[in-house]
């Protein structure tokens, strides 16, 4: 994933696909037989992260990160999403 979030010249028509991962995407944490939760990557935190890095000045960047601190089934991608929003809006 480094390799894409540090690409140059990255297509401005993707950050569509990566919104819709962002909003659609249909991730749920899976537990263990104890409820503790296994180590996973949401597609959706992935997909927020890309969009942060190659579209912040995009005008549904923030919209976006917004709402997914207020909405996202996933408490991860909710704190990240509210940490990030915290330093975007400084």
């Amino acid at each position: 994933m480094s390799k894409l979030l540090s690409a140059k010249n990255f297509d401005p028509s993707m950050f569509e696909f990566f919104h819709d991962i962002a909003l659609n995407d249909p991730f749920k944490r899976t537990e263990d037989e104890y409820g503790n939760e296994y180590i996973e990557t949401n597609p959706r935190q992935t997909a927020l992260e890309i969009i942060i890095k190659q579209f912040p000045q995009h005008p549904q960047t923030l919209p976006l990160l917004r709402d997914k601190a207020e909405n996202d089934p996933d408490e991860q991608v909710r704190e990240f999403a509210q940490q990030k929003l915290a330093q975007l809006e400084k």
